[in-house]
Parts: structure tokens; C-alpha cells; sequence
């Protein structure tokens, strides 16, 4: 994340995980500014481009590295369907948390449960549950 310019996030089950919820992390998510995700995915190798494979989501930049101890997916300008059509999922708080001698962005628990919410998926459903019984043992 070198790369990055502006503010960006860890979103998804890895997030969750950060809150201290213990949920399965198959993939860490990465949300960041269209420019950096593709900055970052160029620096890695990475093939990219927009991102559609889902009635639900779609993103400007979407590329996917190997290469750390779990698959990587980093996403710019990422949008979530509902009934109101497409909307842009834009964060407003970034919590640190230090894993070893990195540190990693986070949403505030109660924004990624809002974020989960959103996303309305079985999975998200219950990682939202989950984050509203963890305690945080940070």
C-alpha cells in the first residue's frame, strides 16, 4: 500500500476480523481511490480493469494478487446495488490497526456494520451480528 496517495481500507471479512469477530477470511478486500487501486495493481503485476462479476457489486478498478499469505482483491470506486439503483460505497472514518510493524485501515465498527448491511449477503448479515456481540480485544 506504499503506493497509495489517499486514504484507503481493509473492508470485509478481514475488517470484521481486525474487530475482533471471528469470522473465516478467505481474501482481504482492499478499498482505495480508482488512481491508487490501479497504481497498486500495477506496481504488483497485476492484471486489472472494471470489475462487474456480480449483480451486486462493481467496481472502476478491480485486480486480484497472489502472493501474501491470502488472496488480495483490491477494488477503486466500488458500488453496491439496491433499490435505489447504484451507489458508490464512500467510507468516512479509518481506524489504525498495527498488525506486527504495518498498520492497516479500517472503518469504525459501527460503519462497517453499516457497510455489511449494505452489502445484504447471508455472510454479511452474520458479520455484522458478529461485530455488534465482539468485544474488542485489540
Amino acid at each position: 500500500m506504499a503506493h497509495a496517495s489517499r486514504p484507503w481500507w481493509i473492508i470485509g471479512s478481514a475488517a470484521a476480523w481486525a474487530h475482533c469477530a471471528r469470522t473465516p477470511v478467505a481474501d482481504i478486500d482492499v478499498l482505495a481511490d480508482e488512481d491508487d487501486a490501479a497504481e497498486i495493481l500495477r506496481a504488483t503485476g497485476s492484471p486489472y480493469g472494471a470489475g462487474s462479476d456480480s449483480e451486486l457489486f462493481r467496481s472502476s478498478v478491480f485486480g486480484r494478487f497472489d502472493g501474501a499469505t491470502l488472496p488480495i482483491e483490491v477494488m477503486g470506486g466500488l458500488h453496491v446495488r439496491s433499490d435505489r439503483g447504484w451507489t458508490k460505497v464512500v467510507l468516512t472514518t479509518r481506524e489504525p490497526v498495527r498488525i506486527g510493524d504495518a498498520t492497516i485501515w479500517v472503518p469504525s465498527r459501527p460503519e462497517l456494520i453499516l457497510l455489511f448491511l449494505r452489502f445484504g449477503r447471508p455472510k454479511d448479515l452474520a458479520r455484522a451480528a458478529l461485530l455488534g456481540a465482539a468485544r474488542d480485544e485489540r
